[in-house]
C-alpha cells in the first residue's frame, strides 16, 4: 500500500488529511505524517504568497505596520527544536507551517475588500460573518518564542503556572480593531492537524481545514457565512486550495 506521503504527492490531498485526522496517532508513521505536513505547507506557501502580493497591489494598509509576509528565518528548524523542550512536540501541521510559511497578516484597511481597521466605522454586530471578514493572520516563530518566554518567566515565579494555548492569531474582533480574544492551538494536542479554538461559527475546525478555507475565500473566510455580502473584487482572489 502506498504511503500517505506518496498518495499526497499524487494529488490525493483531501483524502490523505482526512485519514490522518481520523486515524489514531499510534497507528500513524510519524515520519510519513511529517512528510505530508511539509509538502502541504510548501504548497500552501505558494498560494499564500500570491494572496499577500495581491492584497498589497490592491492597496492594503497593514494594521499597525505589521508586515504582510514574514518568511521563516534560516534557523527556524533549530529554534523550533529548542522551543519544543518547553512545549513538547508541536503538532506536525503547525511545525510545518512555521518552517515553510512563516508569518502572515492580511488585516488592515482595504476598502475594495470591505476591510477596516484604523479607518471606517466599527461593526456593531458580533462574528461570525460580515462585517467580520476574518482576514488570514498566522503567527510566526518569533511570536511563539515570545509566548514561551513569557511562560518561563511565570514559571520562575510559580512552578505550577500552566502553559497556555498558543495564540495562533487574533480573533475576528481584534482583526477589526475591537477588543477581543485569540484563535488558539493547544500545545497538548497530539493531533497532527490540530484544532483551532476560538473561530466563531467553526467549532472543531483544524489548521489545514482553516488554511484551505482561507484560500478558497481569497484570504477572507468570514465571507463564507454570507457569500452575497462579499465584495465583487473578492471573486478575483478566490482559488481552489492546491494543498
Amino acid at each position: 500500500m502506498a504511503s500517505l506521503s506518496a498518495r499526497y504527492q499524487a494529488g490525493d490531498w483531501d483524502a490523505v488529511w482526512h485519514e490522518i485526522r481520523t486515524t489514531a496517532s499510534s497507528e500513524l508513521v510519524a515520519a510519513d505524517v511529517d512528510d505530508v505536513a511539509s509538502a502541504t505547507m510548501q504548497r500552501a506557501r505558494t498560494q499564500i504568497d500570491d494572496l499577500a502580493s495581491r492584497f498589497v497591489d490592491l492597496g492594503l494598509r497593514s494594521a499597525g505596520g505589521i508586515p504582510v509576509r514574514t518568511p521563516p528565518p534560516p534557523d527556524v528548524v533549530g529554534r523550533l527544536a529548542v522551543l519544543e523542550r518547553t512545549t513538547g512536540q508541536l503538532p506536525a501541521a503547525l511545525r510545518a507551517l512555521m518552517t515553510h510559511v512563516g508569518g502572515v497578516s492580511l488585516m488592515g484597511d482595504l476598502p475594495r475588500l470591505g476591510l477596516s481597521y484604523d479607518a471606517g466605522k466599527r461593526p456593531r454586530t458580533m462574528p461570525p460573518g460580515p462585517p467580520f471578514a476574518d482576514p488570514l493572520v498566522i503567527s510566526d516563530v518569533d511570536y511563539l518564542e515570545f509566548e514561551v518566554r513569557e511562560h518561563l518567566e511565570e514559571v520562575a515565579l510559580d512552578a505550577s503556572a500552566p502553559l497556555l494555548p498558543f495564540g495562533f492569531a487574533p480573533d475576528e474582533l481584534h482583526k477589526a480593531n475591537i477588543s477581543g480574544g485569540e484563535h488558539t492551538i493547544s500545545f497538548s494536542s497530539h493531533l497532527p492537524d490540530p484544532v483551532i479554538t476560538g473561530i466563531a461559527g467553526r467549532l472543531g475546525i483544524t489548521l489545514v481545514q482553516y488554511l484551505r478555507l482561507s484560500i478558497a475565500w481569497g484570504g477572507l473566510p468570514g465571507y463564507s457565512f454570507a457569500p452575497h455580502a462579499a465584495p465583487k473584487t473578492l471573486a478575483r482572489l478566490r482559488a481552489d486550495p492546491a494543498f
